[in-house]
C-alpha cells in the first residue's frame, strides 16, 4: 500500500478496506470502510456498528497523521527537496524500508496506547468521550515529552467527529487529564514494598495475595468520606429504600507494568470497584439494576493517582438509564431487569411514556431547567 500509494497514506483509497479485509478473506468485502475524512460525525442515535467505525476511523486518522510527519523527512531527503513523489517515479528500495519500518512502529505504538487505555476508563459505561480521556492520560503518564504529538493527532481527530468529553471545558490536553483526588489518599499496605508477585511486578499475584490487595482497597474506598470520590453510597443511608444499594465489590486487582516507546518503565497497582442499586419501577418505567463504582489507579507507593468513577448517586445518570430501559431497552429491561411484579411489562406503553418525556423536553424553551 505505500507503494501504491507514493508514500502517502493520507490518500485513502483501498487500503482503508484493505485493512479489514485480509482478516476476514472475503474479497471485496470489508468489515468496516475507515473514514479519515470524517465525513461521519459521532450521533448517539446511530447503531453500533457505524458507531464503531466512527471511533476505529478517529484512531487510523490520527496514525495517518502521525506517519506524515514522520514520513515527510525521509520523503524530502529521497527526492532532494520536494514533499511528494510524482506518479510515474518509482520508490527507490532504501525508502520503501524506511517508510514501512515507520509505518509498522507507529501501528504497535498506537495499538499499544489504545489498549493501555483501558485500565483508565471508569468500570461501567464508558462513553467515546472518556475513552479519549483515558488515552491522554495514560499516554502522558508514561511520555510526558509527546515529541511527534500523538495526543494531538488523537484529540484532533477525536473533535473532527465531534466526539466531547462531558465535564470537560475543551479539547486541550491539561483539561482533558483525569484529575487526582482533591484530598491525599492511600493504602500504606499496598505499597510496593510489600505487595508480593510472583517474581515480577507484571506478573499475577497469587490468589492469597489478590485477597488481601482486595481487602486493603475496599477498607479505603469505604471509608465514609471516601465513598463519594469513589462514587459510591452507604448501602444504610435514608437516602434509599432498605435493600435498595448493595454493598461495594471489588471486582478486580492488578498490577501492571507500562513500557514507553524509550524502553522506560512505570508500575501502578489497577483496582475497580462497583455497587448496585436496584432500581424500583413506575410511572411506566421500568424496574432496572443500576450500576456505580470507580477505576483506581494508585501509584507505587500505595497512593490514589486517579479516581474514574460513575457515580451511583447521579441522578443525571439514572435518568438517562431510566429512559433508556423505557425506550430502546424496554423489552430487555422488562423481561430481565423488573422487579417490580406489580406492573406486568408492556413494552409498547413503555415507548410511549419515553417518546412522551423526549417530546416534551425537545418542547421546552431553551434555558428552561
Amino acid at each position: 500500500m505505500i507503494v501504491k500509494t507514493k508514500g502517502d497514506l493520507k490518500k485513502g483509497g483501498d487500503w482503508l478496506r484493505l485493512v479489514f479485509e485480509v482478516a476476514l478473506g472475503k474479497g471485496d468485502q470489508a468489515l468496516r470502510v475507515i473514514d479519515i475524512e470524517a465525513k461521519q460525525k459521532y450521533d448517539a442515535a446511530e447503531d453500533e456498528h457505524d458507531l464503531g467505525t466512527v471511533l476505529v476511523s478517529a484512531i487510523i486518522e490520527a496514525f495517518v497523521t502521525i506517519y506524515t510527519r514522520k514520513a515527510g523527512p525521509l520523503i524530502r531527503m529521497a527526492t532532494g527537496g520536494r514533499t511528494s513523489i510524482g506518479e510515474d517515479e518509482v520508490l527507490s528500495y532504501d525508502l520503501l524500508e524506511q517508510l514501512t519500518h515507520v509505518a509498522s512502529r507507529l501501528a504497535s505504538q498506537l495499538l499499544t496506547m489504545c489498549i493501555r487505555a483501558i485500565d483508565y476508563c471508569p468500570p461501567i459505561d464508558i462513553t467515546f468521550g472518556e475513552y479519549l480521556r483515558a488515552l491522554i492520560t495514560a499516554d502522558r503518564d508514561l511520555v510526558p515529552d509527546d515529541t511527534y504529538s500523538y495526543r494531538e493527532a488523537l484529540i484532533e481527530a477525536f473533535r473532527r467527529r465531534r466526539i466531547f468529553p462531558m465535564g470537560v471545558p475543551s479539547l486541550t490536553e491539561d483539561a482533558l487529564l483525569w484529575e487526582t483526588p482533591k484530598k491525599p489518599i492511600s493504602a500504606p499496605g499496598l505499597n510496593f514494598g510489600e505487595l508480593r508477585f510472583s517474581g515480577d511486578p507484571g506478573s499475577a499475584a497469587s490468589a492469597d495475595e489478590v485477597v488481601r490487595q482486595a481487602r486493603l482497597i475496599g477498607e479505603m474506598v469505604c471509608v465514609p468520606e471516601n465513598l463519594e470520590i469513589f462514587g459510591l453510597a452507604d448501602p444504610k443511608s435514608d437516602e434509599f429504600r432498605r435493600g435498595e444499594v448493595n454493598p461495594p465489590v471489588i471486582e478486580s486487582v492488578r498490577s501492571v507494568r507500562r513500557v514507553g516507546p524509550d524502553g522506560q518503565l512505570a508500575f501502578d497497582l489497577v483496582a475497580e470497584v462497583s455497587q448496585c442499586r436496584d432500581v424500583a419501577g413506575g410511572d411506566g418505567y421500568p424496574g432496572f439494576k443500576f450500576y456505580g463504582g470507580s477505576t483506581v489507579i494508585l501509584g507505587a507507593n500505595g497512593e490514589v493517582r486517579y479516581v474514574v468513577s460513575k457515580s451511583i448517586r447521579s441522578k443525571e445518570r439514572l435518568q438517562r438509564q431510566r429512559e433508556y430501559a423505557a425506550f430502546a431497552g424496554a423489552d430487555v429491561y422488562a423481561l430481565t431487569s423488573c422487579r417490580n411484579e406489580r406492573q406486568p411489562a408492556d413494552p409498547g406503553a413503555l415507548r410511549r411514556r419515553a417518546e412522551a418525556v423526549r417530546e416534551t423536553r425537545r418542547k421546552k424553551p431553551v434555558g428552561a431547567n
